[in-house]
């Protein structure tokens, strides 16, 4: 009783995180068929068997989830053409056949986009700082935002 669960509970929350079904797991795990609906069902509501299951959960996605820079080395390897990409042809013996090639170039580029977005060179900050009057016309209100750009430019 480790993490607070008899043996037969954890086998069970072991088989439910397997088959998502309560009492085939319930059954697995060593209890009565005649009760296992019962006991899978309340099984489920125990706070310690829902912790054991969420816990386990979470460590099984940490392994199965890529993380920030291990996209970020997926895309860049699509990029440079390290990672291929598999075509079926057609060979001289009239055969369909894998072959591995480089990823197209509108793959390659697509991945470029969505590493430049990953790593925010889409974004650009412009302040515009401009005192103008609500009677000003459009050329006035041209002219502030031009003088504006300029002093912002200059800095």
């Amino acid at each position: 009783m480790k993490n607070g669960l008899t043996k037969m509970q954890k086998e069970f929350a072991d088989e439910y995180m397997k088959t998502g079904n309560a009492t085939e797991s319930a059954i697995k795990a060593g209890y009565s068929t005649k009760t296992a609906y019962a006991i899978g069902n309340e099984a489920l509501k125990k706070t310690k068997i829902k912790e054991y299951i969420n816990q386990k959960q979470e460590k099984i996605e940490e392994k199965i989830t890529m993380n920030i820079a291990e996209r970020q080395q997926f895309l860049v390897d699509i990029i440079l053409g390290n990672i291929k990409d598999t075509k079926i042809i057609l060979n001289e013996q009239r055969r369909y056949i894998p072959v591995e090639v480089v990823p197209s170039l509108d793959i390659r580029l697509k991945a470029s986009d969505q590493l430049n977005r990953m790593q925010g060179a889409y974004t650009s900050n412009l302040n515009v700082n401009a005192n103008m009057r609500s009677t000003a016309n459009f050329d006035d209100i041209v002219k502030q935002l031009a003088k504006s750009r300029k002093e912002i430019d200059e800095q």
